[in-house]
């Protein structure tokens, strides 16, 4: 049996049928919706909010109070940086810097 671990801060709220993959760290007071998907080897900082059906990849880092909409899906070994918005159904193939607000497919600043 392969080695797994979880690391859960406190006041984490976990909705029904969402799918958690190996080695996971999520921050304090995050809220992860129905059918949202955290991929293997991703951590979540404190603060976040992952909306219904997002889905962040593999080795994904997301900062301190990052949100990220319904239906957004984020690459694999993406960083987001603190306080990132991620605007419903975007697709982010790189890197967000922080305070920035993106949304399209593929993602882009929105001004």
């Amino acid at each position: 049996e392969l080695p797994c671990f979880y690391e859960f801060g406190k006041n984490i709220r976990i909705s029904r049928d969402v799918d958690l993959g190996m080695d996971i760290k999520l921050g304090n007071n995050v809220s992860l919706s129905r059918y949202s998907n955290i991929s293997h080897d991703s951590t979540v900082g404190d603060d976040c909010q992952i909306g219904y059906r997002a889905t962040v990849g593999g080795g994904c880092h997301l900062g301190n109070r990052v949100t990220i909409k319904s239906g957004a899906v984020l690459k694999e070994e993406t960083t987001v940086g603190d306080d990132a918005y991620i605007e419903t159904a975007a697709v982010v193939l790189k890197d967000v810097d922080a305070n920035a607000k993106v949304m399209g497919n593929p993602a882009r600043m929105m001004r």
